[in-house]
């Protein structure tokens, strides 16, 4: 991700992804956008862009062809980052991507993490993830989630 400062509140954004998944069977998922990002206050954002994806999804048992998607989608977020006290953080990132051709092929994620500093070098986090998907690969379920704790030691 490349970010580039417009102003004190704009920030133009490009980025490129690789990512799989095979709980969602995406064999390889690769895009590239642009956008703009606003900050809102604090650390806190909200962005518009659009990117090119092109998705290559794992065969199924019935059908083995790879089926490839290559779609251009309108992406927005809204990025919070939330001091709750002195030792609680709240993040959280929501993402609606619809497609631009078919409206109502869209995801809608969040993941969202809670972090709690017991000392100053040892934190905990729990983060739970939720992805929303109208037209996922065959067999796999519309919603997706991810619970993770974690134990966090900084140096």
């Amino acid at each position: 991700r490349l970010s580039k400062h417009i102003n004190t509140r704009s920030t133009s954004e490009t980025f490129i992804q690789n990512q799989f998944d095979p709980v969602r069977r995406i064999e390889n998922r690769k895009l590239i956008g642009t956008g703009v990002r606003v900050k809102l206050f604090k650390k806190n954002f909200v962005g518009i862009a659009a990117f090119y994806e092109r998705e290559s999804l794992t065969p199924d048992i019935i059908n083995q062809d790879v089926i490839m998607n290559k779609d251009v989608r309108l992406s927005s977020y809204l990025q919070l980052d939330v001091d709750i006290s002195k030792n609680i953080q709240f993040l959280s990132t929501t993402y609606f991507q619809p497609n631009i051709k078919l409206f109502s092929d869209y995801r809608l994620s969040t993941e969202s993490q809670l972090n709690v500093q017991i000392t100053t070098h040892f934190q905990i986090t729990n983060t739970v993830e939720v992805m929303y998907d109208s037209s996922p690969a065959s067999g796999v379920n519309e919603l997706t989630y991810r619970l993770q704790n974690g134990i966090q030691f900084t140096f």
